[in-house]
């Protein structure tokens, strides 16, 4: 299933940011991969601190430009306390230097360092998460970690968390669009979401099976062709967004099924109908 990630497991080791209550939960074995112990952080001790360091530093520099960093009471609250943050380091030396320029924690620490990460809050049901945050250090500087980051840090956290119902919210025009959709149809849940900081999100539901992960990882999934019934949303189109939420609230099902096609300024988002 690690085919196409071959360099990138044998550069990188898996993280996995759980509390002691969150672990028993947990399959510490994702993907087939062993989390090496110094790479096992429980967030309750102050061992912890320079690593939690590093990543508010690498969720500062993804997502700080657009006003969307999390405060440091938001990693502990809603994910470190409920949920679980993971993915993968390269030791601190192979880390560019201009990427870590500026860390808090690069003034101390030399240990792994976190080049991706994924958050996951869990939900009521058994099984069911959502899947808040997901980022990785090629976004930053272009190849400074192995290529496929987001795609094999979004399976870990799945497998991590034994997840069977997904939720997420993403923003139409995001990149990461692209990789959630390499794993299958996602169910719209809303396609205009006032209630978020940022209208123009849509948020989405998936069930998560192991035919789904080992689809995403393949890559062949990202590249299928869209269905004869596909309709397209201008991700930049808020009328457009507003008229999928009424027919969302409606009762109509409606899926995105299939990779986001850029044209000049304009990226188009495949949608389909069930109706």
């Amino acid at each position: 299933m690690l085919e196409k990630y071959k360099k990138l497991v044998e550069a990188c080791r898996p993280y996995a940011v759980v509390n002691e209550q969150v672990r028993p939960y947990c399959n510490l074995t994702p993907l087939g991969l062993s989390i090496p112990p110094e790479n096992l952080v429980n967030p309750f001790t102050r061992a912890s601190d320079e690593f939690l360091d590093a990543l508010a530093w690498l969720d500062r520099m993804t997502f700080g430009f657009v006003g969307m960093e999390m405060p440091r009471w938001v990693f502990y609250d809603c994910s470190e306390m409920p949920g679980a943050i993971c993915g993968f380091t390269l030791p601190f030396d192979s880390v560019p230097a201009s990427v870590v320029q500026g860390a808090p924690a690069v003034s101390t620490y030399r240990g792994p360092w976190p080049v991706s990460m994924a958050i996951a809050i869990p939900l009521v049901a058994e099984g069911c998460w959502l899947k808040h945050t997901l980022c990785s250090l090629n976004e930053l500087a272009h190849m400074a970690a192995p290529p496929g980051l987001r795609t094999i840090t979004f399976a870990l956290a799945l497998d991590l968390l034994r997840v069977k119902t997904l939720y997420s919210t993403l923003q139409w025009r995001s990149s990461e669009l692209r990789v959630h959709v390499k794993f299958g149809d996602l169910e719209l849940v809303t396609a205009y979401t006032p209630a978020h900081s940022e209208p123009r999100t849509l948020t989405y539901r998936c069930e998560v099976t192991p035919e789904r992960l080992r689809r995403g990882l393949s890559g062949r999934e990202a590249f299928r062709p869209d269905p004869p019934n596909a309709f397209y949303l201008d991700a930049d189109d808020i009328d457009e967004m507003i008229g999928v939420q009424r027919r969302l609230e409606a009762g109509e099902r409606i899926f995105v099924c299939g990779r986001p096609i850029r044209d000049g300024s304009t990226t188009w988002v495949p949608l389909r109908s069930e109706g």
